[in-house]
């Protein structure tokens, strides 16, 4: 039937289109988290469970996937380019990892604990119970020599247990060590036992997360997105901080005694082109409520200042101006005048005579409201030995309280401090003033760091006009305010958020790779735990933002220690920016030298021993073992030799053979054959019995044999990481991985901050961890998580909301590495970080270089959070 024949029934309007679109994609991600059961393959170690949603945190999830601005088709389907070009789609619905045996995304299946099975219900991941890989010929020698599969060590064990076990285990022996030996005699069952080389090699595996895009601000020129000459920047990225002068000043009419503004170029001595001596009037909007004309009041207060002033100075040294921003930036004027004019404010305050700090009354809190301003601080900060206050007395007449005010008298009187915050909120404060009053000086990266930091944390007006204030982590004010402070600056990007201009400054300003240090970091959490953007929606409305960026607060306090008490400058990066992501509401950065390995979730793998001992104790058991298997092959070959020989000699062929031999000669050889064939049958199978004798001796011996074995080599053949939701004690997890208990895994002592108080007090070892108090330190929405490093048999515990699976190689943090634990999107190919791990130096040189990685500093909870204004 034709379409048009019924065009009423084929037909449908862009709405229905849209909303038959939307009930597809709830039903095919319903489809995943339907809790069912799944299969994939035919082999039990690829079984999973489905996780279990309802219908509103199944829509959250969609709306959480489709944050992405680029790279998902109208199907909700993800598109990824692989390293080679080619263009892979997949479905959105749960987590994926990068399979590095299939070469594209595919869907998170992780391994659990049964504890944790019951108490993180909500996952976005498949999930099975924890299993090993054991050989059957590992299991059967445990059960030889550990009946009752004890796991406490043998001089712990009750008295009544030690005994049961002493009876069983020859029992067991007698019975199936042959079996073992019989299986060990298998080439099929030889897996454990290898010379391969290749396997020796100790690497740990590669990845390939190659980012295709371009960045949004590249350290390299060549690196930045082309575009057509006519939209070439005129500005360069950076520029040395020469001092630029006002352009405007107030000044008064010789002739009419009126005030007015006028441009500084027409204000320049005709000889010298010097401009007019002029102040600096400081103030906060914040501090003038119920002033319904608040530039005619600072326009007043500046009147009279100058008169002060200059009651004091000779003729020749007489103030004939005043800067204020209401007058000397006006709103009407271009965006780029306007944007220079907004970033030399820095600079009008080194070029003034006098800086004063309008106030409405000399109060503390006067002071404290505007010291809470984000320009405020700058501004101290540069006129060090330059600052007044004024305040207006009862005749609503200007007047001066102090003839001098140092900056230590602003940080001790306008700065407000409670007691609980003195010791973080405003240290950074004091040591910026003291390196501008000239008694400290900090290096370049610890500048910017407390600049940023302490910038941050004060208040800013939306708008001229606007008494209602924010905080600045949502902002590019916080860019722009510590710019004045530095030595570069940036040509301001109106599409730039907050992480990106200050990357933008630091990029300009920077010989120690602040952003790389940066990103090796593992923060502090935000103060506040209410998501800023469901808190303040009219504000970022107003910023034209939808939501902030992701983990601002945590990123702008960079000065203060993370959780390892480490600070910036304390890392020492390994690897290089390349530049800046474009994503609005992810702190991202793309990275070039990373080192980087996967990390391992639905199963362990399974071991491969070296046959190969040096020590005799080790070449004894490997030759019990081997010789065991010597006999029994020649039990097994004779036995299979027996077979034929008796036919050939007892088969009715050989009488009809007999007939065609003489009737003399008939009766005689018939008779030598059977005289001679059943002896020599009969002490042919005897040898066979003696040989599997001896075969069964010798495997008594085995258990024991392979034990040894097992226990002597080293079975970290391949570096591996491996992990699992979920805590284990040590010896269930290594009868778990290895078949028995030779005590060979041992926590990491430092390698996370939950293990912090779980330290040896003499050797660098962890004591037996307290998995209820590391659950207590567990932050909303973050569940423990174990990760076994094969190559060194370590464990490491580690707190996160989503299974990492990526270890991210970056820097280097004393004696350890700083490794970022981050999960993936394939949509964007971004890697989100979720924790930061210290590993062993050793895995640098076992671990292969990645060329321009995307990361996120935001995990991807925190990410969802930003969007959805809701915990993901």
């Amino acid at each position: 039937m034709e379409a048009d024949t019924f065009p009423f029934i084929f037909s449908e309007t862009p709405e229905e289109k849209a909303v038959r679109r939307e009930r597809d994609i709830h039903h095919r991600v319903h489809h995943q988290y339907n809790g069912t059961r799944g299969l994939v393959g035919w082999l039990s170690h690829y079984r999973y469970r489905k996780p279990l949603a309802t219908d509103e945190a199944i829509d959250l999830r969609i709306r959480e996937l489709s944050r992405v601005e680029e790279g998902i088709t109208p199907d909700f389907r993800g598109e990824f380019r692989k390293l080679d070009g080619e263009l892979i789609e997949k479905e959105l619905d749960l987590d994926v990892y990068y399979s590095t045996t299939r070469k594209r995304p595919r869907r998170l299946l992780v391994q659990v604990t049964e504890e944790s099975l019951g108490k993180y219900p909500t996952r976005h991941w498949r999930y099975r119970k924890v299993k090993g890989r054991v050989p059957l010929v590992m299991r059967l020698t445990e059960l030889c020599l550990n009946p009752l599969f004890e796991l406490a060590p043998p001089e712990e064990r009750h008295i009544a247990k030690r005994i049961a076990g002493w009876a069983l285990s020859p029992i067991c022996t007698m019975f199936l060590g042959f079996v073992i030996q019989l299986m060990m005699a298998s080439e099929l069952m030889l897996a454990p036992w290898t010379d391969n080389e290749e396997s020796n090699s100790g690497d740990y595996e590669d990845i390939e997360h190659y980012h295709w895009e371009w960045p949004k601000h590249a350290t390299n020129i060549l690196d930045q997105q082309p575009i057509s000459p006519n939209e070439q920047k005129k500005d360069r990225e950076s520029e040395v901080a020469m001092l630029r002068f006002p352009r405007r000043l107030v000044v008064c009419d010789s002739q009419t005694n009126d005030w007015a503004v006028r441009k500084a170029a027409d204000l320049r001595h005709p000889s010298t082109g010097a401009l007019p001596r002029y102040i600096f009037m400081s103030y906060s909007p914040r501090c003038f409520p119920n002033v319904s004309n608040i530039k005619e009041y600072i326009d007043e207060a500046g009147k009279a200042m100058i008169a002060q002033e200059n009651s004091s100075r000779g003729k020749d040294e007489q103030i004939e101006a005043f800067w204020t921003d209401r007058s000397c930036i006006p709103e009407g004027q271009p965006s780029r005048e306007y944007t220079e004019d907004v970033n030399s404010i820095c600079d009008a305050v080194r070029h003034a005579e006098r800086v004063y700090i309008v106030l409405p009354e000399d109060t503390i809190e006067a002071k404290q409201r505007w010291g809470n301003r984000v320009w405020t601080l700058p501004e101290a900060l540069l006129a060090a030995d330059k600052m007044r206050y004024c305040v207006p007395d009862r005749d609503a007449e200007f007047i001066c309280p102090e003839s001098h005010l140092t900056l230590l008298q602003v940080y001790e009187t306008f700065w407000e401090r409670h007691e609980s915050e003195k010791a973080v909120a405003n240290r950074e404060i004091g040591l910026l003033v003291e390196h501008f009053s000239g008694t400290l000086s900090l290096s370049n990266i610890q500048l910017f760091a407390y600049a940023t930091q302490a910038i941050s944390r004060r208040e800013v007006s939306l708008k001229f006009g606007e008494p209602t204030q924010v905080k600045a982590h949502t902002r590019i004010d916080v860019a722009l305010a510590t710019m004045g402070l530095l030595a570069y600056r940036i040509p301001t990007d109106p599409s730039d958020n907050n992480f990106q201009a200050m990357a933008r400054l630091s990029l300009a300003n920077d010989s120690d790779q602040l952003l790389e240090r940066l990103v090796c970091l593992l923060p502090n959490p935000a103060s506040r735990t209410a998501p800023y953007a469901r808190a303040h929606p009219d504000h970022l409305k107003a910023l034209n933002r939808d939501c902030p960026v992701a983990c601002s607060e945590e990123l702008l306090n960079m000065a203060v220690e993370d959780q390892f008490g480490s600070r910036l400058w304390d890392i020492t990066p390994t690897c290089k920016l390349v530049g800046i992501g474009d994503d609005v509401h992810l702190p991202t950065v793309i990275l070039d030298q990373c080192r980087a390995t996967p990390i391992r979730w639905k199963r362990f793998p399974q071991m491969r021993y070296s046959s190969q001992l040096k020590t005799i104790r080790g070449v004894l058991a490997t030759k019990v073992v081997l010789w065991g298997c010597f006999w029994l092959h020649q039990a097994l070959s004779a036995f299979w030799i027996a077979i034929p020989l008796s036919v050939a000699l007892f088969h009715d062929e050989v009488a009809q053979a007999l007939r065609d031999i003489p009737q003399d000669y008939r009766q005689a050889v018939y008779y030598t054959l059977q005289a001679l064939g059943s002896p020599f049958i009969s002490f042919y199978l005897v040898g066979i019995a003696i040989y599997v004798g001896i075969a069964w001796v010798l495997s008594l011996f085995a258990p024991v044999a392979i034990n040894h074995i097992s226990k002597s080599s080293d079975p970290g053949l391949k570096g591996e990481l491996v992990g699992f939701e979920g805590t284990m004690d040590l010896r269930h997890l290594e009868r778990l991985i290895f078949g028995n208990v030779q005590d060979r895994l041992i926590y990491t002592p430092s390698c996370t901050p939950l293990t912090r108080n779980f330290r040896n007090e003499k050797f660098r070892e962890a004591k037996n961890l307290k998995f209820a108090a590391m659950e207590a330190l567990l932050r909303p929405g973050e569940r423990l998580f174990s990760i076994v490093d094969m190559g060194t048999l370590s464990v490491t515990i580690i707190a996160a909301e989503r299974p990492p699976t990526v270890a991210l190689i970056c820097g280097r943090d004393a004696g350890m590495l700083r490794a970022l634990l981050c999960s993936w999107r394939f949509e964007n190919n971004c890697l989100y970080k979720e924790t930061v791990m210290r590993m062993r130096s050793s895995m640098y040189d076992r671990t292969t270089a990645q060329d321009w990685v995307k990361v996120s500093l935001a995990s991807q909870g925190a990410a969802a959070r930003a969007y959805l204004g809701t915990v993901s």
